[in-house]
């Protein structure tokens, strides 16, 4: 009984030691993510099934455009457009409260603050071609986007994400980030919406 009591005991200040270590990790990332007004990334999304779709984000502060094959969402920071290229569908929306994930709140997806993730720091692994350091993260609301845990690979060197996998109940959808530029210079054109550039699309406004 006390050789298990002081496992035990030892135990506690390893799991606030990995704790520590997530929370350092996460800060070097939102210091690299936030060195300038806005990034834009080039990233590949894969999961079991499902052919690559290739996809480009940009940022600056609430703004955002992502391209994901044929679909497209957007922001001016007040509200949201998703432009489907196929079905020739404009879809126009509040911007939703909470979140972080790079689909549904992309000006977000790398916010991961520990009053809405529990996490783990696990180590040290080769990611997307990178030496890279993992994280867990678990949401503590039961139900955020319906993600059960999110796999975060954070590049050593230059502390910016490079997996991001998504675990939908066993479903996994990772995001493989290969290139990040950061710029204090934006086109005020990439977050706004002019009616005129889809001409024949059907504009559902849910505002």
């Amino acid at each position: 009984m006390k050789r298990l009591l002081v496992l035990l005991f030892l135990s506690v200040p390893a799991l606030t030691f990995a704790d520590q270590l997530s929370e350092q990790v996460l800060g070097r990332m939102r210091a690299a993510m936030t060195q300038k007004k806005g990034y834009e990334a080039e990233f590949s999304v894969t999961a079991e099934g499902m052919e690559n779709v290739f996809g480009t984000l940009k940022v600056f502060g609430d703004r955002y455009m992502i391209k994901v094959g044929e679909q497209e969402q957007f922001s001016d920071g007040e509200f949201s457009y998703g432009v489907n290229g196929l079905d020739k569908q404009v879809v126009i929306e509040n911007l939703p409260e909470g979140g972080a994930d790079i689909f549904t709140t992309p000006s977000r997806a790398f916010e991961f603050g520990a009053e809405l993730f529990d996490m783990t720091y696990e180590g040290v692994f080769d990611a997307n071609g990178y030496r890279c350091e993992k994280i867990v993260l678990k949401p503590k609301a039961d139900s955020f986007n319906g993600i059960n845990q999110i796999f975060l690979y954070v590049d050593r060197q230059k502390s910016v994400p490079r997996v991001i996998s998504y675990d939908y109940n066993g479903a996994v959808l990772a995001v493989n980030i290969d290139e990040v530029e950061f710029s204090d210079e934006y086109d005020d054109d990439d977050f706004k919406f002019d009616r005129g550039k889809y001409f024949g699309y059907e504009i559902m406004d849910f505002r």
